[in-house]
């Protein structure tokens, strides 16, 4: 689950992603419950109330705050994509800039902030693995 912040107001979403380009977002609190956006790799899918709309790419624009949390998450996962600022803290670039923390014990994502969009998410209540970070995740570069 992730509470999202975002210019217009707050959200709660389940997210389910399982590699680059393959997530799952649904609006639970927030916003109109049940829409969900789904990345499938080689298309994207909305559904919302029993109807569905298909294209080849994503046709959000690119700072909506599904883009901004796929594309981050995404981003993040390349190798040397990630420097360690601090204890648990990374900072990465996409199109824009972030910061990602993780559970120092787990590896788990905690937070992601992208300042540029506005966006915030805080990720609680994992049921199931989703993405860590990179092993080879360029910690030397931490700062205390």
């Amino acid at each position: 689950t992730a509470d999202i912040t975002v210019p217009t107001g707050n959200l709660k979403c389940s997210f389910q992603r399982t590699g680059p380009q393959s997530a799952t977002v649904r609006v639970l609190e927030g916003g109109p419950a049940g829409l969900s956006f789904c990345w499938s790799g080689e298309s994207f899918t909305q559904l919302y109330a029993g109807v569905s709309a298909a294209n080849e790419s994503c046709v959000l624009p690119g700072d909506s705050f599904p883009a901004v949390l796929v594309e981050t998450l995404d981003s993040a996962e390349k190798k040397g994509a990630l420097t360690g600022t601090h204890d648990g803290e990374f900072s990465g670039k996409t199109d824009y800039d972030f910061t990602l923390t993780a559970d120092p014990d787990t590896g788990k994502i905690l937070t992601i902030d992208v300042p540029e969009c506005g966006f915030r998410a805080e990720f609680h209540d994992y049921a199931q693995k989703t993405m860590e970070i990179p092993a080879d995740a360029d910690v030397g570069a931490v700062q205390d």
